[in-house]
């Protein structure tokens, strides 16, 4: 307990900072990474899903056109 108190009288306040920062990188911030990585993962799944259907409501319309315009020429 002394070696720190020695450490921030002789250094300042900028040890608590360092110390702090180094802390929070190794501890919140992983943790934000992976959260992160996680929800890029879902939003990669959640496009092609969509990308998906969009294609097959494409097609539909196409159809339903398509008849249309046949029940039209008749």
């Amino acid at each position: 307990m002394d070696d720190l108190i020695n450490l921030i009288t002789q250094n300042g306040i900028g040890v608590i900072c360092v110390a702090f920062m180094i802390y929070f990188i190794n501890t919140t911030l992983k943790d934000n990474n992976k959260i992160l990585d996680d929800i890029q993962k879902t939003l990669v799944a959640i496009n092609s899903n969509l990308t998906t259907l969009s294609s097959r409501v494409d097609k539909l319309e196409d159809k339903i056109s398509k008849k249309k315009t046949k029940k039209e020429e008749e």
